[in-house]
């Protein structure tokens, strides 16, 4: 079972565009001084989307960490490819796993077991929706639309969009 899961790298693009985000707030283009703003909803935005989802949608690099190896290896996050698996033996050496395999369909690597103490796999996940783009301007117009201390309200539109994709993780 795997014990943490550490972001590597920020995605590289945000899945919504200032520009689609100005569209759907009815914002005119030449009106740039909320621009940094925006940005910032943008990516709270889709942050809180994948929180809500125990998923990844805008791609970046991870390091799946497990407590031993016992095969097959549970991926947590669909849309993954695996880059690369290495672990620690139970002589404290780093090793390179190079025989393994990875079904994406069923989020698993199978490789003949072998003892370990931890072991790292590197990912790359998130995918695309054009559901999930919906939902992330559903939550920046909330953003922008309420820029108080007030308690803002569950958006209920943006979570119908967003439960199907949802991942439960845990015990």
């Amino acid at each position: 079972m795997f014990v943490n899961v550490i972001r590597r790298t920020q995605p590289a693009t945000e899945l919504v565009t200032l520009a689609e985000v100005k569209e759907q707030l009815r914002i005119d283009n030449s009106f740039t001084l909320d621009d940094d703003l925006l940005t910032g909803y943008i990516k709270a935005a889709r942050e809180k989307c994948e929180n809500y989802c125990n998923r990844y949608f805008a791609s970046a690099d991870f390091t799946v960490l497990y407590n031993g190896f016992e095969s097959p290896l549970f991926v947590p996050f669909p849309d993954s490819t695996v880059t690369g698996v290495n672990y620690v033996d139970m002589d404290d050496n780093s090793q390179t796993l190079s025989v393994y395999s990875y079904d994406a369909d069923f989020q698993q690597i199978t490789a003949d077991n072998f003892d370990a103490k931890t072991v790292k796999v590197n990912i790359t996940s998130g995918a695309t929706n054009n559901s999930v783009k919906q939902a992330i301007l559903l939550y920046v117009a909330d953003f922008y639309e309420v820029r108080t201390a007030e308690k803002a309200k569950p958006n209920l539109a943006a979570e119908a969009i967003l439960y199907p994709y949802r991942v439960e993780i845990g015990a």
